[in-house]
């Protein structure tokens, strides 16, 4: 389906696209610097926000300044997003060892446990000081200032370098899939996952500002991120385990995990192969006829 015509409300409605994001991130951002313990939405929500902001804030900028100035902001913007993403996957981590109980195993899963819930202290603590340090250096305040302040180009120009920044995540996506069918591993695979949520969140808002239809995300790629989250959880918390102290209980235990994550991957993969999976990745270019080759 070819993209309507480009008009002077698609630059505006990106604007304001950037600056919601921008504002519901400071919202997180000051839950997670003054709360003892944010809570997994808020978490959730302010990663989300984050990584829409990282990937579609230099679709309307350049920010005023110099290339250099422009990094930094991303960097800051990144340092903050893997912060909490760590701090989610931690607590994901704990959920899922205390789904997984198992007899003789209740040692095994205190020594994790305990170990995970530090680590997550840890975490909080680091993400804590890093967003009050962002707050105090008005790092979120300085996107909306910059963004609503930036020259709105061309609707011509605007359309061309969305499509151009579609394309660029499509093709992304296409070699992580190609390389992660042809050879699977937790590197390749965590790659695909990455690249799919990021072409995801761009092309959602392209089609929100450009009113190109986006309530129809095809459902075999809704079943191809969740099944490769499931797949990055099942990793995280395997090499954890493989981290404790060896013993001959925690090596029973170790293969089980190990096994889960076995029959996951080859569910994952299963559903790459399928036809349909792969046609789903044209979605993500707002329609522009792709092929994936295995």
């Amino acid at each position: 389906m070819p993209l309507p015509q480009p008009t002077a409300r698609d630059a505006t409605a990106l604007r304001a696209e950037i600056v919601r994001s921008a504002r519901r991130a400071e919202s997180g951002l000051r839950s997670c610097a003054y709360r003892t313990t944010p809570d997994p939405e808020t978490l959730h929500r302010l990663h989300r926000d984050l990584r829409e902001l990282r990937v579609t804030h230099r679709l309307l900028v350049p920010v005023p300044g110099s290339p250099e100035g422009e990094d930094v902001t991303d960097r800051r913007l990144s340092g903050l997003g893997r912060l909490v993403g760590e701090v989610r996957d931690r607590d994901v981590a704990i959920d899922l060892v205390l789904r997984s109980r198992g007899s003789g195993e209740v040692h095994l899963l205190r020594g994790l446990q305990t170990r995970l819930r530090h680590e997550g202290q840890i975490g909080r603590e680091l993400l804590r000081a890093q967003a009050r340090t962002e707050l105090e250096r008005h790092l979120l305040q300085t996107v909306i200032r910059d963004v609503s302040g930036a020259q709105v180009p061309a609707p011509a120009r605007l359309r061309r370098e969305m499509e151009t920044t579609l394309a660029r995540h499509h093709a992304a996506v296409l070699r992580a899939f190609r390389r992660a069918l042809r050879q699977p591993s937790t590197r390749r695979l965590h790659r695909l996952r990455i690249a799919l949520r990021n072409a995801h969140a761009l092309r959602t808002l392209v089609g929100r500002v450009t009113n190109h239809p986006v309530n129809r995300v095809p459902a075999e790629l809704e079943k191809l991120q969740r099944a490769l989250g499931r797949l990055h959880d099942l990793d995280m918390v395997t090499d954890r385990i493989a981290s404790l102290a060896a013993g001959a209980p925690l090596e029973e235990w170790e293969r089980r995990w190990r096994k889960a994550r076995k029959v996951e991957r080859i569910r994952v993969l299963a559903g790459m192969q399928r036809k349909r999976t792969r046609k789903s990745l044209r979605w993500l270019a707002l329609g522009v006829p792709s092929t994936v080759r295995t």
